[in-house]
């Protein structure tokens, strides 16, 4: 009897560890699936856009560098010097064609990303925890800048994202006793974006100096201070030089946002979220790579914006400015998210205080970047002070008041993403429900309360049915959007045989000749192969050469009794559209300036050298190329 009754435990003990290991490979890929979802809802591909125009100009001059090589972004020299993104690049175009080669580059780089988050937070989470930790940083809008300039993982091709995710792989090997690894990583980062890599050299400074030899570390700074003060003041050149008035006029109105005390209310709320979650994780975590990574990405993003003030806001330096140390914050975003989750628990298992500063710091993450999250941020801050030194009752209070404040975040995120949701789209490849969806989900509360249902059913013995069937909608939701997905991955705007049919214009215009469409200047380097004249998108290259910014102004002077410079010059918040032109403002531009081509779909009733009538895509109706009094016979 007794021997029967073991042998029904041992059974009844088996079955357990079998349904407990099953329940455990369900939540795995029920949170695999949730964060492919978060993918495919919140990163459109976007296209040639934003920055990948430049950087896919910087690439066509490495195979056309007779043409596109005297463009004026290019001519006076670029941030093109500064890494070998363009040639890999340009390898890729070869191989590929431009479009087909900025897609699946971007898609391979965001692989890389996820994939180097995944080994960053194994290195101090469990695998069901890191996963969750990946998914907050895939569903987060991840901006950091003025008016969220960038992003931590961007839709669009750029250096900056496989930069990026070599450096979170950098400090994962780094974390692992994998020195060799880690530099090979951080190399490979500084060769794609120095920028980028900086944070990690920076962060790596923080581990095995400032940390573990505080004194050392202020003397540093001291003395760093003085010799920028001393060489900017007294020997203003090589790496101490400054910009001139002149040169300096044009970054600050073409790009202020390199200058942080442009930035508002916003982008500093933007700022303190994952700066204010590292700090909580400096204080609250005990002695760990977890409590490491808080420190180095707290005091990087610090002097970031630290080094900014100094250099470039007080004492214009050119070298320092170039290098934007405030992007050093896009290690703080992508560390605040992957430590999140340990520090939101850790936080919960201290008392009430730690608890309320668990719900504020979760509230300043949903409400996003404005004043809601600073005030957030400062009761999460005061908070986390009080652990430990108030009363159970009035602890209590705070707590309750906490919970309120998450409540209003919830409230106020899911009412501002319904106003979102319910917005009319335009776009005809992508179906109107798919555009609603990610509307709502967009800043990842949604699908990242999907993953916590998912963990905390995985903590339950019997909740193998209800995982299975989580899995099973978020599986048929991502194939039933695949078509969707597929048509934003694979759509051309630039097309091939838009492409062909240009190329008699191409023969009529001499190579590295300027071309003027102003409603397209993309097109002008991708279907035209030649220089654009001007255009927002190029004068975003002042900071990187005082003689194309001084050139750049000359022709934006040159077509502003025309056209108001603040159509070339002015700072759109990260946004760039082409100048609205009349008619005759077109026929004047071709009349007066010096301008050789001009391309436009208007009839400036002069005669065109060639037309396009037919209809090869929706930028190509009644297009015409005219030559303009700038030319030369």
């Amino acid at each position: 009897m007794r021997e029967t009754y073991a042998k029904l435990r041992t059974a009844a003990a088996v079955d357990t560890d079998a349904e407990v290991a099953t329940v455990s490979r369900l939540a795995f890929v029920t949170l695999a699936l949730i964060c492919a979802a978060t993918w495919v809802f919140g990163h459109t591909y976007v296209g040639i856009f934003h920055d990948a125009r430049q950087y896919t100009l910087q690439a066509l001059a490495h195979l056309m560098p007779g043409s596109l090589g005297h463009d004026i972004f290019l001519r006076f020299g670029s941030q093109d010097r500064y890494t070998i993104f363009s040639a890999v690049y340009a390898t890729a175009i070869r191989l590929l064609g431009v479009q087909p080669a900025a897609a699946a580059l971007t898609v391979f780089f965001q692989v890389s990303f996820v994939l180097a988050a995944w080994l960053l937070a194994r290195t101090f989470l469990s695998a069901h925890l890191a996963l969750f930790a990946v998914t907050i940083l895939v569903a987060i809008p991840g901006t950091y800048g003025p008016d969220h300039i960038f992003k931590v993982m961007e839709d669009f091709v750029s250096p900056r994202l496989p930069a990026e995710a070599l450096g979170l792989a950098a400090v994962a090997a780094a974390f692992v006793g994998k020195k060799v690894s880690a530099v090979a990583c951080f190399v490979g980062a500084a060769l794609l974006h120095p920028i980028m890599a900086a944070a990690v050299a920076f962060a790596a400074l923080c581990v095995y100096v400032a940390i573990p030899h505080p004194r050392l570390a202020g003397a540093l700074t001291v003395g760093g201070v003085l010799v920028l003060v001393t060489g900017a003041l007294l020997f203003p050149v090589g790496i101490f030089r400054s910009f001139d008035a002149s040169w300096l006029g044009l970054v600050r109105e073409r790009s202020p946002y390199l200058f942080i005390s442009y930035w508002g209310t916003d982008d500093w709320s933007g700022a303190a979220i994952p700066l204010a979650t590292l700090a909580a994780g400096w204080r609250i975590l005990p002695v760990s790579r977890a409590r490491t990574l808080c420190q180095a990405a707290f005091l990087t993003g610090v002097a970031g914006l630290g080094l900014t003030l100094l250099a470039c806001d007080w004492l214009h330096m050119v070298l320092l400015t170039q290098l934007q140390p405030w992007r050093w914050e896009w290690l703080a975003v992508a560390a605040g998210a992957l430590t999140l989750p340990l520090i939101i628990w850790n936080c919960w298992q201290t008392d009430y205080c730690g608890r309320a500063c668990a719900l504020l710091l979760a509230s300043a993450w949903v409400f996003g970047s404005n004043e809601f999250a600073l005030a957030s941020i400062a009761a999460a801050a005061a908070a986390i002070m009080l652990i430990r030194r108030l009363p159970p009752n009035e602890a209590h209070l705070v707590f309750i008041g906490s919970g309120l404040v998450l409540s209003v975040a919830l409230v106020w995120r899911i009412s501002f993403n319904l106003s979102l949701a319910g917005a009319s789209f335009s776009d005809p490849r992508i179906p109107d429900f798919v555009w609603q969806i990610r509307s709502f989900t967009y800043d990842g509360t949604v699908l990242i309360a999907v993953a916590l249902l998912a963990l905390w059913l995985a903590r339950r013995a019997r909740s193998g049915v209800a995982l299975a069937v989580l899995a099973a909608v978020l599986f048929s939701t991502c194939v039933a959007l695949l078509p969707a997905t597929w048509n934003r991955w694979s759509h051309w705007q630039y097309t091939s045989a838009l492409h062909g049919l240009l190329a008699p214009w191409r023969q009529l215009i001499p190579p590295g000749a300027d071309v003027f469409w102003p409603a397209l200047p993309v097109g002008t380097w991708l279907l035209l192969e030649r220089p654009n004249y001007l255009s927002d998108i190029q004068t975003s290259g002042v900071l990187f050469s005082r003689e194309a910014a001084l050139e750049m102004k000359r022709r934006a002077d040159e077509l502003s009794a025309i056209v108001p410079e603040a159509a070339f010059w002015d700072w759109k918040g990260g946004e760039m559209s082409p100048p609205d032109l009349t008619l005759r403002q077109m026929a004047m531009i071709c009349k007066t300036s010096r301008i050789p081509f001009l391309v436009t779909n208007m009839n400036l009733h002069i005669q065109p050298i060639a037309t396009l009538p037919r209809r090869a895509g929706s930028i190509s109706d009644g297009l015409k190329l005219y030559r303009c009094s700038g030319s030369s016979d």
